[in-house]
């Protein structure tokens, strides 16, 4: 799937998550960049100031229509940041359109100051029906899922010496919370 191409209408579909709980679990954070942050859906609702990253040129400019003006073009693989440099990584809906999400993982863990945090919302693939509703819209749309279930997600983290928080988000996603 483009994402430049459905970029325009994308907020029409995808602007119905309360951000609340994400909100809550940033607390404090100055620095956060968003990892797929697309048109900024999420990002507008934490804070103007949230860096959002995404490969999509499109998706990029429509953010900057909503006033996010810290935009940079570049995948989850490959942060274009220093080490240790934010408070909290968040990254909604996105790690499962990642080339490589353990790479991204990486990426993210590797940008995070020690005691920061990363919230990574992901489907619940868990549960049969989302894994066949969201498989199958997401195919139609000729997109590439790589889906991580919550066990692998925190197997992942766990192997790098991290413990993950999971709770339910909404009714087909959950919520990662895992404290550097």
């Amino acid at each position: 799937m483009n994402f430049d191409r459905m970029a325009r209408w994308y907020d029409r579909f995808m602007n119905w998550r309360d951000v609340s709980p994400i909100r809550i679990k940033l607390n404090n954070a100055r620095i956060i960049i968003d990892v797929g942050g697309g048109t900024g859906v999420i990002s507008q609702k934490i804070s103007k100031d949230v860096i959002i990253v995404d490969p999509s040129q499109g998706m990029l400019r429509e953010a900057k229509k909503k006033g996010m003006s810290n935009l940079v073009r570049g995948v989850a693989e490959y942060l274009p940041f220093r080490n240790d440099i934010v408070d909290a990584v968040i990254c909604t809906d996105a790690l499962h359109h990642t080339q490589d999400p353990e790479k991204s993982i990486s990426e993210m863990i590797r940008v995070t100051r020690p005691g920061g945090q990363i919230i990574i919302e992901e489907f619940d693939i868990g549960r049969w029906w989302v894994r066949l509703f969201v498989g199958v819209i997401e195919k139609l749309a000729v997109m590439k899922p790589q889906f991580i279930s919550a066990e692998k997600l925190t197997e992942i983290f766990q192997r790098e010496g991290y413990r993950v928080e999971i709770e339910p988000y909404t009714k087909i996603s959950y919520l990662a919370h895992i404290v550097l």
